[in-house]
């Protein structure tokens, strides 16, 4: 008989990460639900083999990513996965990636922390304003927009502030006023104004409706009251007509003549026939303006008119009409050649002659007139010899610039040069007219030689604004 040995207990012990592993040992099954156990099998030689059994199954291995962050931009790879912004939470399986060999499972949780905002909005009258804000002043000139300033938020974020500054603007209002009324006088807050100061700007500090500042424009207008007349004579001698025409302000006017009331409530234009003599006419608004004049009125022959004449330096003649205001009309003068103009009053005259001008025109009912003058023509320019002997005999000794009579002037330089160009004579600001001031042929005290001269004379003749310039030569003979 042979005995044969028991066989040595055989372990299995298997870890997997495969839940539905099974491992079958004689007619038992080990599985996740029997994971363990012995089975008696017989061996080869019909003795009994202990088999011990042990099947031990990992799990997955779970992980857990979360993160917070202020950057929108950014994101987190977990094997094939990519988590940002746009999906900025799930799950990842890593295959394998377990310590045991097992699939590994990342939860990940990202918290994209939002920007804070801020909006700053202020409004005022100060044109001064501004509001810094991190590196940015904003002011009139630029009065909104945004600033980031980084990490300044609570949750660590950058800080969004938005600014939107208004600036009211100050409130204008004009006032003007016309009145004739010399002491009338208006005020604005601390500030009178007056006719010796009519215009004129005031600040008035918080009074516009916003709070802020009112501006107040002043303009006073201080009007003369006054009025236009005319007179109108007959051709035929009878009674002249007197017209009172325009006002500078309005009606209805107090009329008086000769302090008669006219009427309290006279509208213009008025007409009345009017005595040869002077006549008192007084006008008043409703409001008081005021004004008076006294008309003369010549006799039925017509108006006085008279012509005048001013003779000027420069040879040119002011003529002057003198009569009664708003009395004639349809004026010309003739000849108008030389006139500076023929419809005026007050033509300037230049003829070139002796010259007689006729003053043409019309007054009253179409009735017509004319007066004459005549204008003589006067001689302005300087008198030069052009020879001249300093010999000593007391005729013709010196070359001096003369003058016509009742004209005057100074003699702004004078100088004589030689054939050479050099100078001989100089002599500056002196009097026309007088001798001693003139050359006497000499140089330095010693007669020159007979022979031809050059002169150059600037000539400032009194009523002229312009000096003349004069130049040519002078013979001296012995």
């Amino acid at each position: 008989m042979t005995f044969n040995p028991i066989s040595a207990p055989t372990n299995i012990n298997t870890t997997t990460c495969d839940n539905a592993y099974s491992l079958k040992a004689g007619n038992i099954t080990f599985n996740k639900t029997n994971p363990s156990g012995q089975v008696t099998l017989k061996n080869k030689g019909g003795c009994d083999s202990l088999v011990i059994v042990k099947l031990n199954f990992s799990t997955f291995s779970l992980g857990q990513f979360d993160f917070e962050t202020c950057d929108q931009t950014y994101s987190y790879k977990v094997g094939t996965e990519t988590f940002n912004k746009s999906k900025p939470s799930g799950s990842a399986t890593l295959i394998g990636a377990s310590a045991a060999g097992c699939d590994s499972i990342v939860s990940v949780n990202i918290v994209f922390l939002p920007q804070a905002s801020f909006n700053f909005v202020n409004t005022t009258c100060d044109v001064l304003y501004n509001k810094i804000i991190g590196n940015k002043t904003f002011d009139k000139n630029t009065p909104s927009g945004s600033v980031t300033l980084i990490g300044a938020a609570k949750n660590g974020c950058d800080s969004v502030v938005t600014v939107n500054l208004t600036f009211l603007p100050v409130s204008k209002s004009n006032f003007t006023f016309a009145t004739c009324d010399d002491s009338y006088f208006y005020k604005v807050g601390n500030e009178t104004f007056t006719k010796s100061k009519p215009s004129g700007s005031v600040l008035l500090a918080g009074a516009a409706v916003n709070g802020c500042d009112s501006l107040v424009n002043v303009v006073l207008n201080f009007d003369t009251f006054d009025f236009t007349q005319t007179i109108l004579y007959a051709c035929d001698g009878s009674d002249a007509t007197l017209n009172i025409n325009l006002a500078s302000h309005p009606g209805p006017y107090m009329l008086k003549i000769d302090d008669v009331l006219i009427s309290d409530k006279q509208i213009l234009p008025y007409t009345t026939t009017v005595k040869p003599g002077p006549h008192k006419i007084l006008l008043e608004t409703q409001q008081g303006c005021l004004d008076s004049l006294i008309v003369n009125v010549d006799n039925s022959n017509g108006p006085l008119v008279d012509l005048t004449q001013t003779p000027s330096a420069d040879g040119k003649v002011q003529l002057n009409v003198i009569t009664q205001p708003n009395v004639l009309y349809d004026i010309f003068w003739s000849p108008g050649a030389t006139l500076s103009c023929i419809d005026c009053f007050d033509p300037i005259a230049n003829p070139s002659l002796t010259t007689t001008y006729v003053f043409n025109y019309t007054y009253g009912k179409n009735c017509l007139d004319s007066r004459e003058i005549t204008v003589v023509k006067i001689n302005v320019d300087i008198i030069l010899p052009n020879i001249f002997s300093p010999s000593g005999d007391n005729s013709n000794e010196t070359f001096f610039v003369q003058l016509p009579d009742g004209v005057g002037g100074i003699v702004k330089k004078m100088r004589i040069y030689n054939r050479w160009g050099n100078l001989l004579f100089n002599k500056e600001n002196v009097a026309a007219n007088v001798p001693a001031e003139g050359w006497k042929g000499d140089m330095n005290g010693t007669i020159v030689n007979p022979g031809v001269y050059v002169y150059v004379i600037e000539m400032q003749i009194d009523g002229m604004t312009n000096v003349k310039v004069y130049s040519g030569d002078i013979t001296i003979v012995k």
